[in-house]
């Protein structure tokens, strides 16, 4: 039984997560639940830092 319960639960697991990526859900940026480790798309220029958390930079008109 317990075997199934995990299976379940991570199987759930992803398929909320590629629900939300597939949705943009903005809250995946601070859900503690989740690490990013990988950018996939950057401003040309950018440059990879181990170690040092992101920072959401928004526009002030």
């Amino acid at each position: 039984f317990l075997t199934i319960f995990i299976l379940a639960r991570e199987v759930l697991k992803r398929w909320r997560l590629n629900y939300r990526l597939e949705n943009n859900d903005e809250t995946l940026l601070n859900d503690s639940s989740v690490k990013i480790e990988i950018l996939t798309s950057a401003p040309e220029g950018s440059s990879f830092v181990d170690s040092v958390p992101a920072v959401l930079v928004e526009k002030i008109e």
